[in-house]
């Protein structure tokens, strides 16, 4: 039987709390592979998101598309709901604004109060750099530490109402439409 050329193509990942962001671990504990079917054996994921953070990842077979949207010099923005402990004031939110010096450089980005909850508050982060734990290393940096993170945009790619633990593959129209945003920004940015 001869194989065709597997079509290139996106999934959209709902990663649950306590699942390793990889295709497999040496220590055993759950990955995005055991959330998907053979046919997307081939997809692989665009960054990370770590072990307690749930929310949107990305996978493709579009190596291209992949290093465009992870690459830091392209700026590909990620927005995040987050619960922070405390009630954070104006000037701590306008630090986020201005930029926090992290160890690995400094970290921008826009933020604002979605709800507050006794003593926790919801935020709405978006950065355009994928550092390691950056929105985590953020938060305790300026003193409100994160409950609760969940990624709910990357570049054009939005969680929606994808359930926990779902995958959804892009229609061939909705890939063509995604390839050609990432692409078109790409340009605008050279």
């Amino acid at each position: 039987k001869t194989l065709g050329k597997e079509h290139k193509g996106v999934i959209l990942f709902h990663k649950p709390r306590n699942v390793v962001a990889t295709l497999s671990d040496p220590e055993g504990r759950p990955c995005i592979s055991d959330y998907l079917t053979n046919r997307f054996r081939s997809y692989y994921p665009v960054g990370r998101l770590d072990w307690e953070t749930t929310g949107l990842l990305v996978l493709t077979n579009d190596g291209e598309m992949a290093q465009m949207l992870a690459h830091p010099k392209f700026g590909f923005e990620r927005t995040y709901q987050v619960r922070v402990e405390g009630n954070p004031p104006n000037s701590a939110l306008d630090k986020i604004e201005r930029g926090v010096k992290l160890s690995d450089g400094l970290i921008a980005g826009r933020v604002r109060v979605t709800a507050k909850e006794d003593n926790t508050t919801w935020l709405e982060i978006t950065v355009s750099e994928g550092k390691n734990r950056v929105i985590r290393r953020l938060m305790d940096k300026i003193g409100f530490p994160v409950v609760k993170l969940r990624r709910i945009k990357h570049g054009p790619f939005k969680l929606g109402k994808l359930q926990t633990g779902a995958v959804r593959r892009l229609t061939q129209k909705e890939y063509i439409n995604a390839r050609r945003k990432v692409m078109d920004a790409i340009q605008e940015r050279v």
